[in-house]
């Protein structure tokens, strides 16, 4: 259930920050599902970005 809020909470905020695109309707936020598949793709990375130890 954690995993779920937080998954939520985050995109709540990325929502808010504008970085994904959304329609309000009343005091709703409705996300595409392209939209999501953009954000996704335009934030993916290959490989390790961390140091090996």
């Amino acid at each position: 259930m954690t995993a779920t809020l937080s998954l939520y909470s985050s995109l709540w905020q990325l929502v808010r920050g504008g970085e994904i695109d959304h329609v309000e309707i009343g005091s709703r936020r409705y996300d595409s599902r392209e939209a999501l598949k953009s954000f996704i793709e335009a934030n993916t990375r290959r490989g390790s970005h961390y140091p090996h130890r």
